[in-house]
């Protein structure tokens, strides 16, 4: 082949490689028309008793689900749908320039979103799990500066508050001696690991095992947590070895999921850059 028919060749392939390139977008809907929505069969228990503490509507339109019609639009001209958003109103997808063009003259779109795919690395820091007196002592200290005695000498230890911790992995939650106490009790409520789309989570990053051993952790007698009796629900969004904005969109689902499944608090010690 001669050098100029192999340039020609390559940038044929350039410019075919690039117009078919996938990037991700958020797509958000004009409404939610036509949708249909039980809030008494959609949300826990907890949740609905949440809203009837706290005043709120049963019928905020923001809880309604995604138009159905819609979506199937969109994963039509779209290669992946990878993230739904009923709180904005917006699927999370993957597509080339011409698909987006597309999906952006539909009549329901109301705009889109590209999403940047650059990735940063991090890095984190693992020492084990054994308490030293010195880390007791830290412990002590910040829980008397926080005012944390005031919580157990009134005997507040959680109990009826359901936690989700929106973090990293929770490796060992399901073995390890010091979260006995609230699995003997079912008080991890559910679990949901939205980079994988599985329940599994109790793996990878221990991050949101030092997290929830810091909320409601139990080292025999000696108490590691104020809220020792809280029920939990489990996210996993961070992928830890990178930040990339999908990250986001993870933490987004998961939020939704903690308020459908009834969460009074949401425990996230995240941060994006």
């Amino acid at each position: 082949m001669k050098k100029g028919n192999l340039f020609v060749t390559l940038l044929t392939f350039f410019c075919i490689f690039s117009g078919a390139a996938q990037e991700k977008y958020w797509v958000y809907f004009t409404d939610k028309k036509d949708v249909t929505f039980d809030p008494f069969t959609y949300f826990d228990s907890k949740a609905i008793d949440r809203r009837i503490k706290n005043g709120l509507s049963f019928f905020d339109s923001t809880d309604f689900p995604l138009n159905n019609t819609y979506i199937n639009a969109i994963a039509q001209l779209s290669d992946t749908i990878t993230g739904k958003s009923r709180w904005i109103n917006a699927v999370a997808i993957k597509c080339s320039n011409l698909q987006i063009q597309q999906i952006s003259k539909l009549p329901f779109v109301k705009k889109i979103e590209e999403m940047s795919m650059q990735d940063e690395l991090a890095s984190y820091n693992f020492t084990g799990t054994v308490i030293h007196q010195g880390e007791k002592d830290l412990a002590e200290g910040q829980l008397k500066w926080m005012q944390g005695n005031a919580f157990i000498e009134k005997g507040i230890t959680g109990k009826g508050v359901r936690i989700c911790i929106i973090d990293a992995g929770f490796p060992n939650v399901d073995k390890a001696d010091v979260f006995r106490h609230i699995r003997d009790r079912n008080g991890i409520v559910n679990t949901w690991d939205f980079v994988k789309n599985k329940p599994e989570v109790y793996k990878y990053n221990a991050h949101g095992t030092m997290v929830l051993s810091c909320i409601a952790g139990k080292n025999s007698d000696y108490q590691l947590g104020l809220a020792t009796d809280a029920e939990f629900l489990l996210a996993r969004t961070e992928k830890i070895f990178s930040e990339g904005v999908k990250e986001e969109e993870y933490w987004l689902m998961a939020a939704e999921w903690a308020d459908k499944n009834g969460a009074d608090i949401i425990s996230s010690s995240l941060g994006y850059t």
